[in-house]
């Protein structure tokens, strides 16, 4: 299942498509940009989430090696699980967060991969080691 995510330039609203029927999705009567994941650090910054299992069946996802700035100005909008079959979203309240981080409870085997999205630099991906 491949995983899709598109932006409102308008608005910035972020719409997560698990079904790609064709068809470009609208928002405020435009077509939104399919977002295109980094997968590689190339700055002072960090953005790509690291994934740390703490038992078997719960991960946390902090994002960058060093910790994000969590400003109105700067911050993480979301971190997404990919799943085998899905994908699980948590939202981030940039005035309510230090570190950028969540935790999920799901099963090691499901789990493909980690999303970050930054309001400036926008989607970053991770795969997770035994992705297939």
């Amino acid at each position: 299942m491949e995983v899709k995510f598109y932006l409102c330039l308008t608005c910035g609203n972020i719409l997560c498509s698990v079904v790609d029927s064709g068809v470009t999705p609208q928002c405020c009567g435009s077509n939104m940009e399919l977002l295109e994941a980094k997968t590689r650090d190339n700055g002072i910054e960090k953005h790509l989430p690291v994934a740390e299992w703490l038992d078997a069946h719960t991960l946390r996802v902090k994002v960058g090696s060093q910790p994000h700035p969590c400003s109105q100005e700067h911050h993480i909008v979301m971190i997404a699980l990919e799943m085998k079959d899905g994908i699980c979203i948590k939202k981030l309240d940039h005035s309510h967060c230090t570190v950028p981080e969540a935790i999920f409870h799901c099963c090691k085997e499901e789990v493909r991969g980690v999303f970050a999205y930054c309001n400036l630099h926008g989607l970053w991906h991770q795969p997770l080691e035994g992705e297939k």
